[in-house]
């Protein structure tokens, strides 16, 4: 906006999604098929307190909506099926703020933000069952503080070291959409994405990656990698409680510049997975490409 580096960034996203989860409790696994349809708004300012080529700091603050309704369709071998609506309006603000520092073989990036739902007389939390319609239980007027943290070293030209941290903290009843969830790329390399949900948890993740020059016009990199994470979290209202932790073997293969593909082996050691209750491994195949 100026030429002292001010940000205005207006977004907006739609997410729609069909999924079906089974949770092992008793002796009867419990079906539960989801349609959601998500729809956010967000309006904020960002700012460089700080901006050189090997340091930067940015701080900012936003307005956000949110739209989101939801199908449940709940089933057991034991109990017949129950079907549940839910429709949650409401509007947040957050501050956030991050600071990212190069010094040599080593990156530091410490992004931390601080948000507040906010009453504006617009929002809406209800759940409506076999014609019944109540209030949820989630709160709209939440307070959360997430704070996330990475540390990258190259001990060698060949080896190099990544390690991430995650601390979220809310001592409300979260709305779906602002809880913490753990798995998958998102500390849980074993689980499916999202398998750990809460209103507070922490994580973290360790990683040793070799890199190994290639002369290929293709490729110019081969890097194999190992990774270690683990992740807890916990419910407010029920006190529900997941530990994930796993073990990941890869390969990425890359020319350094425009793209990335990685095969991954990934054991989980923790909880077992929530869709077949068990510690099978899971096989990942990724691909990125910045244009």
């Amino acid at each position: 906006m100026n030429s002292n580096g001010l940000q205005l960034e207006a977004a907006a996203n739609h997410y729609n999604n069909t999924d079906i989860n089974k949770i092992y409790s008793g002796s009867s696994p419990l079906t539960i098929s989801e349609e959601k349809n998500r729809n956010r708004f967000r309006l904020g300012i960002n700012y460089p307190f700080l901006l050189f080529r090997s340091s930067s700091w940015w701080g900012g603050a936003s307005l956000q909506h949110l739209n989101e309704d939801s199908h449940f369709v709940i089933s057991s071998d034991s109990t017949s099926t129950t079907e549940v609506d839910k429709l949650l309006r409401y509007s947040a603000v957050e501050i956030n703020s991050n600071w990212l520092k190069k010094t040599g073989e080593q990156t530091y990036q410490v992004h931390g933000r601080i948000k507040q739902g906010l009453e504006l007389g617009n929002e809406k939390n209800e759940s409506t069952r076999s014609g019944t319609t109540t209030q949820g239980t989630e709160s709209l007027n939440f307070t959360l503080i997430n704070l996330d943290a990475l540390w990258k070293v190259r001990l060698s030209p060949k080896w190099q070291v990544q390690t991430k941290t995650n601390i979220f903290w809310s001592d409300d009843q979260l709305p779906s959409a602002e809880s913490v969830r753990y798995g998958g790329r998102h500390f849980g390399r074993g689980y499916p994405g999202a398998q750990a949900q809460g209103d507070k948890g922490y994580a973290a993740e360790i990683e040793l990656r070799y890199l190994i020059p290639s002369d290929s016009v293709i490729i110019k990199r081969i890097e194999p990698y190992l990774v270690l994470d683990t992740a807890h979290s916990e419910s407010n209202a029920m006190g529900i409680q997941h530990q994930l932790s796993s073990v990941a073997l890869g390969l990425d293969l890359t020319d350094i510049q425009y793209y990335r593909v990685g095969f991954e082996y990934a054991q989980p050691t923790g909880d077992p997975t929530q869709n077949s209750n068990d510690h099978e491994p899971t096989y990942n195949l990724n691909l990125r490409w910045q244009f």
